[in-house]
């Protein structure tokens, strides 16, 4: 599988793309959401994230492409572990959503690149190749 190119964003694109994520957030919103969790929980919380960005950093860093099975094995662990269990329930419109903002939205870059330079950008193309691979399973 060639590695999937993130194509240019516009600002239009991600307003939309924002737009389209609060509309399904509110929609499957997760009922077993906390606003506020104790420390215990969201140590877990992070742990669980940090886990998978380090792991996901580290498959950059070997040059293990976007859409390489590895890869979409490891957004399938951030979809489950972290965004569905500790933020809301997602689904493949939310994660599109969040593969156009993630790298055009300074502070979501910045706060994935700490983990490694250029992460926001391989994370935004590896939640759009899991969102095709998903589909095209849908689809049989």
């Amino acid at each position: 599988m060639d590695e999937y190119k993130p194509e240019t964003t516009t600002q239009d694109e991600v307003l939309e793309a924002r737009r389209a994520m609060l509309k399904y957030k509110s929609e499957s919103f997760n009922k077993g959401y906390k606003l506020e969790f104790t420390d215990s929980e969201a140590n877990e919380a992070r742990r669980i994230r940090d886990e998978i960005l380090n792991l996901l950093a580290e498959n950059m860093r070997c040059g293990i492409t976007s859409d390489d099975e590895r890869t979409l094995a490891l957004v399938h662990r951030y979809r489950t572990e972290s965004i569905d269990k500790y933020l809301y329930k997602s689904n493949l419109a939310i994660l599109f959503g969040l593969s156009t903002v993630l790298a055009a939205d300074p502070r979501n870059k910045r706060a994935y690149d700490a983990y490694a330079e250029g992460l926001a950008e391989y994370l935004a193309a590896a939640f759009r190749a899991y969102c095709e691979a998903e589909r095209a399973k849908q689809q049989g």
